[in-house]
C-alpha cells in the first residue's frame, strides 16, 4: 500500500510473463506505490514461490500458455485477496501484464466486472482466446494494448470495449526491458490518468 493515501485507494495487480516471476516489477511496483496506487505482484503457478501445490512441486509447461485450466485459475484468488482488503476500492482495479501476463489481463477484464482497465503488453489474440475458454469469454473492457506487432494489436483491440487503444513499440527482451522503456512507462501512466 502506497503511504500516507487515504482509503479507498486504486490498485494494481501486475502479471508477469512466461518463465519470469513477479520480481521483474519491483522497480515498476515503487513507480505505483510513488503515484498513490496499491500493488499487487503474483508468481504464476510453475513459477517463482508458486512451484509447489499440496506439497508436489509442480513446473510450467509451455501447453499452460493455451490452456484454460492452469494460469486463468490464478486470476481468482489474486482479484478475490485484493478486493478483500479493507483499504483497497474494489471498483478500481487495474490489471498489468506482459506475454501470458498481459493475456490474463485482457481476460481479467473480460470476467470481473472490479477490474476497471488494462494495459497489455505483448500479448498474443490465439493465446487469450484460449486461455479464455471460448471467445464469448474473451471480451475485455477498456484496454491498452502496447506490441511490436500493431496488426496482431488491432486485432485484439477489435475484440474490446471502447476506449482501447494499441501502441506499436519496439521492444525486445522480457517484462523488465518492458518497463525500463520510457515510451511504454509514459504510455501506461497516460492511460491511467485517462481512465481514472
Amino acid at each position: 500500500l502506497p503511504s500516507g493515501v487515504p482509503a479507498p485507494i486504486p490498485s494494481v495487480l501486475l502479471i508477469h510473463g512466461y518463465g519470469e516471476n513477479r520480481s521483474v516489477w519491483d522497480a515498476f511496483k515503487k513507480q505505483l506505490l510513488d503515484r498513490g496506487w496499491a500493488v499487487m505482484s503474483l508468481d504464476l503457478r510453475g513459477h517463482g514461490d508458486s512451484k509447489t501445490k499440496n506439497g508436489i512441486p509442480i513446473q510450467a509447461a509451455t501447453e499452460w500458455r493455451t490452456s484454460a485450466h492452469e494460469f486463468p485459475q490464478d486470476l481468482d484468488p489474486a482479484l478475490d485477496f485484493l478486493k478483500s482488503q479493507p483499504r483497497i476500492d474494489n471498483r478500481k482495479i487495474v490489471v498489468i501484464g506482459y506475454d501470458i501476463g498481459a493475456d490474463l489481463a485482457l481476460i481479467a477484464s473480460g470476467r470481473f466486472t472490479e477490474v476497471r482497465t488494462v494495459v497489455a503488453l505483448n500479448p498474443k489474440l490465439s493465446e487469450s482466446l484460449a486461455m479464455a475458454g471460448s471467445a464469448q469469454d474473451f471480451m475485455p473492457r477498456p484496454a491498452l494494448i502496447l506490441t511490436p506487432d500493431e496488426a496482431e494489436g488491432n486485432r485484439i483491440r477489435a475484440a474490446a470495449k471502447d476506449p482501447a487503444r494499441v501502441q506499436a513499440v519496439k521492444v525486445t527482451g522480457g517484462t523488465t526491458a518492458w518497463i525500463a522503456d520510457k515510451t511504454v512507462t509514459d504510455a501506461i501512466f497516460a492511460w491511467l490518468q485517462q481512465t481514472f
